[in-house]
């Protein structure tokens, strides 16, 4: 039967999750010429303040489908009175 307490301490492990360094040897350090990126473990949520060209591409962006379908609703409208009224029109002689 395995001990687990002596596993872990076999393992370097003091019960959190490890992660590898590629390259790394036996003792965890990375081996002679071997090129180890650190990238930090969360990105930043806020990256400062938006240029005024971000604002308007964010705002077009948000904003502009609803502008778009808007304005198709409208001319369809339109469209259809004026098909209502040659109806109409017609109708009547």
């Amino acid at each position: 039967m395995i001990n687990r307490e002596r596993a872990a301490a076999d393992s370097g492990s003091s019960g959190e999750e490890s992660h590898p360094v590629p390259g790394a040897g036996r003792s965890g350090h990375p081996g002679r010429g071997t090129i180890v990126v650190m990238t930090p473990p969360v990105l930043p949520l806020h990256m400062g303040a938006l240029h005024p060209f971000e604002q308007v591409l964010v705002l077009l962006l948000a904003f502009g489908p609803f502008v778009a379908l808007g304005l198709v609703i409208a001319v369809r409208r339109r469209q259809d009175r004026r098909e209502e009224a040659a109806a109409e029109g017609q109708r009547d002689r």
